[in-house]
């Protein structure tokens, strides 16, 4: 299976729901909720959308939906550079809309990578903490890749995989 990697864009997740059986216009009915309710945060420029932009991006699916292209480029011009450069994360968007979570980062027969691998793997998936993922879903996500858990129901890590420590490897590989 290809790698995936973390962020996905819109029309990436509309083609993935639209795969998975959706009709293009449950599809667009379907991530259009996701967005408004703000199940699926969506990432531009370094910043999350504001609700005003989300609500334009949700039109613009809509009208894509129903190939309404005259009514997008009068009343939505201002949404097609959103529209090619947000990116959400695969994981919330694979939650949300009932999909079967994507093997993306590790096949099962690889044996784990170590806590500088997956946090390197993290930052190369477009994962940037504080930016585009908050500090804890990107700690977690490298405890997941490198098996960093003692307990992961009761939040129990192994030595050597605290927050802290994820956030030293970060500014090392960042500077």
């Amino acid at each position: 299976m290809p790698y995936k990697g973390t962020l996905m864009s819109i029309s990436e997740m509309l083609d993935e729901l639209v795969q998975n059986g959706r009709g293009e216009h449950a599809a667009a009915v379907m991530l259009g909720r996701a967005l408004e309710d703000g199940a699926i945060a969506l990432i531009f420029n370094d910043e999350r959308l504001r609700p005003t932009h989300v609500a334009g991006v949700v039109e613009y699916i809509q009208l894509a939906a129903a190939r309404n292209a005259r009514e997008i480029r009068l009343r939505l011009g201002w949404v097609a550079d959103i529209m090619l450069h947000a990116r959400g994360l695969r994981s919330q968007f694979e939650q949300v809309c009932e999909l079967t979570p994507s093997q993306s980062a590790e096949q099962p027969h690889e044996p784990p990578k170590t806590r500088e691998e997956a946090v390197k793997a993290c930052l190369d998936g477009g994962m940037l903490p504080a930016n585009t993922v908050s500090w804890s879903v990107f700690c977690d996500h490298v405890r997941d890749l490198a098996n960093g858990w003692i307990d992961k129901k009761q939040g129990t890590v192994k030595r050597g995989f605290d927050s802290k420590t994820i956030q030293r490897d970060v500014k090392k590989l960042l500077n």
